[in-house]
């Protein structure tokens, strides 16, 4: 591959699933070949990250000094090629950079990001498109999206896959989350708190549910700009002792939570131009074994392979959503057949190391 650097604003340790998108795969190649840019303020400025300002309060557009910014690292580290995850404004930079000193660059596509840009600023967006050795997506759906352009970019999808290693080598079943929640039927959501997800369904379904199954409850772990209106429906249903928000859970608790559940449900919905983009969070659930419910927004069923490995639903659909959830608590045998089929589905899947042998074949 050429010396590569990757520009963006989310890196590791933040926890968003773009910022984990790019970790995962860059993490797999050798260091002396790439260098990582951001201005995300959580990451560690060690090779090979910098940590640097990108984008200006003051000069319009925000991006245009980060231009020399951007220069002067190409220069110092001889980078032959640059990637962004982050089509505007930091795609408008190295488009820029490209028509001073040539350097090819790669864009890195999630869903949301195309389906606003196209939305807000689409000769922009589809000028950087355009001027781009290679576009990357995370799945079919958002692939789907570039077709209508007809741009003369090539594009290839590499979709993500779950982290392992956060949940091999631990003792969930001992976990204080497992011991919590034990004679529980527990349902889970894992997941940024924005409507979009639609943990808000799943709050509005719970005072039927517990009329089914009243030992049933449910954890939301996750944090967002929705937590303080998820909050409040959960006291006006007078839900506080059935259903919790967990915002602070770390990674080496997870699996607890997963072990202790009964069903994952995430019934997405497409709000705006927002839709799900992959759904990590489902192969998580599906390593566990764990009865899925999803929604029908985006590539839901691209990440879960459809029937019968999860329950599809409309996620506006709250009697649907309702039925669904009261079948899988109530029916261990439905609730293992699908959880074992999403398990299976999940060994047919390119892990992290493929994909990762792939994006170096593309930074070729």
């Amino acid at each position: 591959m050429k010396r590569t650097l990757l520009l963006t604003h989310e890196y590791y340790p933040f926890r968003g699933g773009i910022a984990r998108y790019c970790y995962q795969l860059f993490r797999r190649l050798p260091t002396s070949q790439y260098v990582v840019l951001t201005d995300q303020k959580e990451s560690v400025p060690a090779h090979p990250v910098i940590r640097k300002k990108l984008l200006s309060s003051y000069v319009r557009p925000s991006w245009l000094t980060g231009v020399r910014t951007l220069q002067k690292i190409v220069n110092e580290h001889k980078i032959e090629m640059i990637m962004t995850p982050n089509l505007l404004p930091l795609g408008s930079m190295v488009y820029a950079l490209n028509k001073i000193k040539k350097i090819p660059y790669v864009i890195s596509l999630h869903g949301l990001d195309i389906n606003l840009a196209l939305k807000n600023k689409r000769r922009a967006a589809i000028s950087v498109l355009n001027g781009a050795a290679h576009c990357i997506t995370n799945s079919e759906t958002t692939a789907s999206i570039l077709a209508p352009l007809k741009l003369r970019t090539p594009v290839t999808i590499l979709t993500p896959y779950f982290e392992e290693e956060k949940f091999s080598h631990a003792d969930h079943a001992a976990s204080p989350a497992a011991q919590r929640y034990a004679g529980s039927k527990l349902v889970i959501t894992v997941g940024r708190l924005t409507r979009r997800k639609g943990q808000d369904m799943v709050i509005r379904a719970f005072p039927e549910v517990l009329r089914s199954v009243p030992n049933a409850r449910y954890v939301i772990i996750g944090d967002g700009p929705d937590r303080s209106y998820f909050e409040g429906l959960i006291q006006n249903l007078k839900m506080q002792k059935y259903i919790e928000i967990r915002t602070n859970v770390a990674d080496s608790e997870l699996g607890g939570y997963y072990t202790a559940a009964s069903l994952f449900a995430m019934p997405t919905r497409a709000i705006g131009a927002d839709i799900e983009g992959f759904g990590i969070v489902f192969l998580e659930a599906a390593y566990f074994s764990l009865p899925i419910i999803a929604g029908r927004s985006g590539c839901e069923r691209e990440a879960l392979g459809g029937e019968p490995n999860a329950l599809f639903v409309d996620g506006e659909n709250l009697g649907a959503l309702t039925e669904s959830i009261i079948h899988l608590l109530v029916d261990a045998e439905l609730a293992g057949f699908v959880g074992s089929h999403a398990k299976k589905h999940l060994e047919t899947l390119p892990n992290w190391d493929m994909q990762a042998r792939r994006l170096a074949q593309v930074l070729s």
